[in-house]
């Protein structure tokens, strides 16, 4: 960086030293301890930091080229007439604001921006920026001017010594700063790496602060690797083009570019390099006010230029560099024709850029759409399959319930079946072990009553009377015992015992009659013995 807007000799609130101050951490005071011009503020302390001895004769030199520069401000109204200081005023040697010069306000080399620096608004080379730089020299905040004015996407400060400005040459893209280059200046500094610190979340916080190195680029933005991995992973910082929709267009913090983990997310497009603040942590949550991303630039981009530092030139190199700033000015005329062109271009390509967004967030919303009824569809389907695998897993369950309740039937019926199979069994034995019972005592019975009544048949006069009464005492004690005989045996007995008195009327009819011809045979044996003996006495 050259110079600065409240700067030392060679660094202004921009500059990789502190505002203000002088080469590399000289010093951050107005001045950084050059002294001040006929009407500018300059002096101030010598910084906070230390001084080298290098920087000491730098400052004597500077201090030097301050003083001719006060003594040509005398002698030139030209160079400041109304600034605050030729080339030593509070931008340091060539800072300060320069007065009226020749082609606008503030002198030669701007105003307040002088020969290397400062906040310039005018002037052969600087509009606010002055012949090298703005505020924070090369790189900085020149407002116009040959070499001041802004970058566009394709760096910031895309023109030889850019920085955001609003002069004609400060929205000149990449191209105009590799044309700056070829005019013979130095191009802005890129960071060679970044500090991440102060983010405030508990877990994203211990994976993404820390000092990352730039490794490569990604759709034309640098690519920023984390020096320490953390728990074996790789912390990048990458950014991410609208290809694939506005909404996923900015910087990404994750382990890889271009992947579907994310831990910190900030929408910026334009800008080259990852912005300082305003990041989203997570990447859909709030923004941490206190996340910021600091750049680092190369030691080597933090050199001035020191054969353009001092404070005198000649006439000749006055005409110079007026006739540089005549055809600076006809190369201004022709920038702008292809500035507007480009524009024209630019806002074209603008419109068609928008138009394929809108095409592409509309062809995202129907895919969206799309894909929302066919999630809708699967979830409907799968809930239907569900459904129907719940439905058949309960008939299955209530069929399975079922068949156990029918076997566990079926094996009572058939326990009980052979339960009371075996008591009619059981039952049909005693029955038939009651019947053979039965049927001995009937028998026996029956054969007592038969034998007493054949008995009857048989009796005579002298034991009819005594068997009689024996049959009547038997069928008194048996006669139930012959269960189904018992009729029968009852008419047997009738019938053998008229059998038997039958019997015995004859008998006692025939012993009757035997006694009465016994009888008669008696009294004619006595007849015959009686007529014997009458005969026997008659013969006699």
């Amino acid at each position: 960086s050259y110079g600065g807007s409240s700067g030392g000799s060679y660094h202004g609130s921009g500059g990789s030293g502190a505002s203000g101050g002088g080469y590399g951490h000289y010093g951050t005071g107005q001045g950084g301890g050059y002294p001040p011009g006929d009407r500018g503020r300059g002096g101030g302390s010598d910084g906070r930091r230390g001084r080298s001895p290098s920087h000491d004769r730098r400052d004597r030199r500077d201090h030097r080229d301050g003083g001719r520069a006060r003594s040509r401000e005398r002698r030139d109204p030209g160079f400041s007439s109304s600034g605050r200081g030729g080339f030593g005023s509070s931008a340091g040697p060539g800072g300060g604001r320069g007065g009226t010069g020749t082609s606008g306000r503030g002198g030669d080399y701007g105003r307040g921006g002088g020969d290397f620096g400062g906040r310039s608004s005018g002037g052969d080379f600087g509009g606010r920026g002055g012949d090298l730089s703005s505020r924070g020299g090369v790189g900085g905040d020149a407002r116009g001017g040959e070499y001041g004015g802004g970058g566009s996407r394709g760096g910031e400060g895309g023109t030889e010594y850019g920085g955001r400005g609003s002069g004609e040459r400060g929205r000149s893209d990449t191209r105009r700063s590799r044309e700056g280059r070829r005019d013979g200046s130095a191009g802005s500094s890129s960071p060679e790496g970044l500090v991440v610190t102060g983010c405030q979340h508990a877990t994203v916080g211990g994976i993404v602060c820390g000092e990352f190195t730039a490794t490569s680029h990604n759709h034309g933005r640098p690519v920023y690797r984390k020096n320490k991995q953390v728990n074996g992973l790789d912390v990048m910082l990458y950014f991410w083009d609208d290809r694939d929709g506005i909404r996923f267009s900015g910087w990404w913090f994750g382990p890889k570019v271009g992947g579907e983990q994310i831990w910190a997310y900030h929408p910026e497009r334009s800008s080259p390099t990852p912005p300082a603040t305003g990041w989203q942590v997570p990447y859909d949550g709030p923004v941490d006010p206190a996340f910021t991303v600091s750049l680092r630039f190369a030691s080597g981009h933090h050199q001035g230029y020191g054969g353009h530092s001092g404070g005198g030139f000649s006439r000749r190199d006055e005409d110079d560099r007026r006739e540089r700033h005549r055809e600076v000015e006809r190369r201004e005329a022709e920038r702008r024709e292809a500035d507007r062109r480009e524009a024209e271009r630019q806002r074209q390509r603008e419109a068609e850029r928008q138009r394929q967004r809108e095409e592409d967030d509309r062809r995202r919303r129907e895919d969206d759409r799309r894909r929302r009824e066919e999630d809708d569809r699967r979830r409907r389907e799968e809930e239907q399959r569900r459904r129907q695998e719940e439905q058949r897993r309960r008939d299955e369950d209530r069929r399975r319930q079922d068949e156990e309740a029918r076997r566990r039937r079926e094996e009572e019926q058939r326990r009980r079946a052979q339960e009371e199979e075996a008591k009619r069994q059981q039952q049909l034995q005693q029955d038939m072990e009651k019947k053979r019972l039965q049927q001995q005592v009937q028998q026996k019975a029956a054969l007592a009553i038969r034998r007493v009544i054949q008995k009857v048949r048989s009796a005579t006069v002298d034991t009819f009377d005594m068997i009689k009464k024996e049959l009547e005492e038997i069928l008194k004690n048996e006669l139930d015992n012959t269960g189904p005989q018992k009729q029968r045996i009852w008419q047997e007995s009738n019938e053998g015992l008229e059998q038997g008195r039958r019997r015995v009327e004859a008998e006692a009819k025939h012993r009757h009659a035997l006694q009465v011809h016994q009888e008669q045979q008696r009294k004619e044996r006595e007849a015959a013995a009686k007529r014997l003996e009458e005969n026997k006495r008659l013969i006699g």
